[in-house]
């Protein structure tokens, strides 16, 4: 995405208007199936009650991808951007595995 940073802005920030309007929705939306999935799995494997409000998990992946979308707009070069990448990472590991009860 680097490598592509104009398009990319395009994409994410100014296409109001076009199909790709609800990109960002489209790609929190996955994440919410994706991540209720792995709760559930987590859950029956560790025999735990892992209860994150849906709207909750809505608002946390999408602070997740926007703040994904964030790194590859601010970030100055592809080290940056790993980087940057790997303190986010670390950041919303941490955070999920603490609502996990861990």
């Amino acid at each position: 995405m680097f490598s592509k940073k104009e398009l990319f802005n395009l994409l994410i920030y100014k296409s109001y208007g076009t199909k790709y309007e609800n990109f960002i929705e489209l790609l929190v939306e996955k994440e919410d199936i994706n991540r209720q999935k792995a709760l559930q799995i987590i859950s029956k494997k560790k025999n735990i009650k892992v209860e994150i409000p849906k709207e909750a998990m809505h608002l946390l992946n999408h602070a997740f991808i926007n703040a994904l979308c964030e790194i590859v707009v601010h970030s100055k070069s592809e080290n940056e951007v790993r980087t940057n990448a790997d303190v986010v990472a670390k950041f919303f590991n941490e955070g999920w595995r603490k609502l996990r009860g861990f």
